[in-house]
């Protein structure tokens, strides 16, 4: 059966009016909020760090005489949003997502700051600032001693106040401590100095409508395309695609290479130490000589650490 030119006309006009950008979430259910659409997103996210993520919304078009509409957005504080960013379908680079499935890409977090932005005679606007579920360790400060734990066990105890998922992926195998203090340190600041020390690597899985904390000391920690596609549903058995990280190329801003691609890029220089020197104390043997030194140069300055660190087993 063929379809008429109107029906045809049509069906290009809601295709039209499809969001890019979507929000859905436990903070998109209070009643008393109107339908929000997504209107911009900017933000950042690295390894190691804690994500940053801008979006704006604005309310619908009201109708003439009605006037704005009502926001109440302290509901909205500590629930989690997911946005959906739908993938441009003319975009070359994207084959190789919507062969996996993959053809949106989510991002999850925390709804930590919200605020009202203008407002127009038929539309009202505001601003949520997302961050990860580990940005509430750093509103946390403990003081606490840790006895005979392994570093990823102590992590994973402090983690253990926060009901969301962690993920394991380490390889090494970690020795245990005899102390290993806390010392009132908020429990971001803690666990990310065991880490440093320790060569473990963080970042946050953006999969089925929440995100999650994954624990790293290798590569192979970060999956394909591929991979994730198949745990969130929706790549079929059996079928073969390929699994190479999806590439972004180069280009000047105002190009038009149909597909996704980087405008900016801008290498960074900065000072760095180039000695290290550590002196330490073990209780259990005094009389020790604990130091240890690398690089060239003469060390200028001091950095002192919290105690407890030592581990008397290894020396």
């Amino acid at each position: 059966m063929n379809a008429s030119a109107s029906d045809i006309q049509a069906r290009r006009h809601l295709e039209g009016l499809r969001r890019v950008l979507t929000v859905a979430g436990p903070a998109m259910d209070d009643n008393n909020l109107p339908p929000l659409e997504a209107i911009r997103l900017e933000g950042e996210e690295t390894i190691n760090g804690l994500f940053d993520y801008r979006v704006q919304l604005q309310t619908p078009e009201r109708g003439p005489g009605l006037g704005p509409w009502r926001l109440d957005l302290a509901p909205l504080l500590g629930k989690e949003l997911t946005i959906t960013i739908e993938l441009d379908p003319d975009d070359e680079a994207i084959e190789a997502l919507e062969a996996t499935g993959l053809g949106a890409r989510e991002i999850t977090g925390l709804v930590v700051e919200a605020s009202i932005l203008d407002a127009d005679h038929r539309h009202r606007r505001c601003e949520l600032t997302l961050k990860p579920w580990l940005h509430l360790a750093t509103l946390a400060t403990h003081h606490r001693i840790f006895q005979d734990m392994r570093a990823p066990e102590v992590i994973e105890a402090v983690l253990a106040d926060y009901p969301y998922p962690v993920i394991r992926r380490l390889a090494a195998v970690y020795p245990p401590r005899d102390i290993c203090m806390q010392r009132h340190e908020t429990d971001h600041a803690f666990i990310t100095r065991l880490m440093a020390e320790w060569g473990i690597n963080h970042h946050f899985e953006h999969v089925q409508g929440t995100h999650r904390l994954v624990l790293s000391d290798t590569n192979d920690a970060f999956p394909s395309l591929l991979s994730m596609a198949r745990e969130s549903g929706k790549h079929q058995a059996g079928e073969s695609h390929d699994a190479r990280p999806h590439r972004l190329f180069i280009h000047p801003p105002g190009h038009r290479p149909g597909q996704e691609y980087i405008h900016v890029f801008s290498p960074q220089l900065t000072m760095t130490s180039v000695a290290w020197e550590a002196r330490d104390h073990d209780y259990a043997r005094p009389r020790a000589r604990l130091h240890a030194r690398a690089g060239e140069a003469p060390v200028q300055a001091d950095a002192t650490t919290a105690p407890g660190l030592q581990t008397p087993r290894q020396l």
